[in-house]
């Protein structure tokens, strides 16, 4: 993890990293996120159908359980924003402003507060500031990065925290039609 100090730094550093290669909708934006949100609940229900089979759950899982919700409710709203955004400034990843956000959850290791939003925007505004626009979808673009990243470990679900479950998992994913384990 970036420590708080270090945050201004990384975001210049990750500014300076962005090519603008064009414009893109807010529509596309919201259909990823609405893509990752279907994606999760598969992922709930497997997880759900697996708990009701099994007794002790790992933690990660327990914790999927008892709040994915959260992240549809936030996704649904985040979804809803974009979708009435206009055209964001594009980079080889996709929007800047989401590639932004990413690279922020990414190093905080999914911990986001407000100091180290600030941190990490204010060496981004040194190197390519923000637009009105993008300022404005700020926060949904924090939470669209916060679901996908939940959406990278959904599907990872099959930790290690205790032994054979990884390969339980995958069993029992694969009886429920996934093809990740």
């Amino acid at each position: 993890m970036i420590p708080l100090e270090a945050l201004a730094e990384h975001g210049r550093r990750t500014a300076e990293g962005l090519q603008i290669i064009g414009r893109i909708p807010g529509r596309a934006l919201a259909r990823e996120v609405m893509s990752c949100l279907r994606n999760l609940k598969a992922e709930q229900k497997k997880a759900a159908a697996y708990a009701a089979e099994h007794a002790g759950l790992p933690g990660e899982m327990e914790w999927f359980l008892d709040n994915w919700y959260i992240a549809e409710r936030e996704g649904k709203e985040t979804a809803a924003q974009f979708r009435s955004a206009p055209r964001l400034r594009r980079g080889e990843e996709g929007a800047c402003l989401l590639t932004l956000t990413r690279a922020l959850v990414e190093v905080g290791e999914g911990e986001v507060t407000p100091p180290r939003i600030s941190a990490f925007f204010e060496g981004v505004q040194q190197v390519r500031p923000l637009d009105e626009q993008e300022i404005s979808l700020l926060l949904p673009a924090v939470s669209a990065a916060l679901i996908l990243r939940l959406g990278e470990l959904a599907v990872k679900l099959g930790g290690t925290e205790t032994p054979g479950f990884r390969s339980k998992w995958g069993a029992y994913s694969q009886r429920c039609g996934s093809s990740q384990a």
